[in-house]
């Protein structure tokens, strides 16, 4: 299980954040971005990747498995 966390209210995302790193879920990347906040935490029990920034500031962030099994991200961005 993954979460990912959008919201313009800072504080709101800082609250869910908090609560579910107490609840297991350490592993996050956390993103403000044009007046929204963002927070992509990991799967808790397999090592995926649920967040992508380019070198240009575009970025991906899901919850689910979009980047499988460690594949480039390189060669998946450009099949989105």
């Amino acid at each position: 299980m993954s979460k990912l966390i959008i919201s313009n209210n800072k504080k709101i995302v800082q609250r869910v954040k908090e609560h579910s790193i107490e609840n297991g879920f350490e592993k996050y990347t956390a993103l403000s971005y044009s007046n929204c906040n963002i927070v992509s935490f990991k799967k808790l029990n397999i090592d995926n990747e649920n967040f992508v920034k380019f070198e240009n500031n575009d970025f991906v962030a899901t919850a689910g498995t979009l980047i499988y099994k460690k594949k480039n991200k390189d060669k998946i961005a450009p099949r989105l």
